[in-house]
């Protein structure tokens, strides 16, 4: 045979991981960060179940639920 394969297979697999991972060690993107949207969204969500649930149990007024409400959708925190 005139060519000889440089390593064996099994070798060959190993290398390429090792290639691989660095590759990855060399790379200057840091990994992608949770969007503020999405948890200002879950955070409003849970406050404005947490109102409801009140509301629901009479602990709170029509007025005082409505004036809670809309301070959380504007972004605020409620009164």
């Amino acid at each position: 045979m005139p060519f000889r394969r440089p390593r064996p297979y099994t070798d060959q697999d190993a290398y390429n991981w090792t290639l691989q991972d660095r590759f990855q060690a060399t790379r200057r993107v840091p990994p992608p960060a949770p969007s503020p949207t999405a948890l200002t969204t879950g955070i409003m969500a849970a406050q404005l179940t947490d109102l409801a649930r009140l509301h629901d149990e009479h602990a709170l007024t029509d007025a005082e639920f409505a004036a809670a409400k809309a301070a959380v959708l504007a972004g605020h925190a409620p009164p």
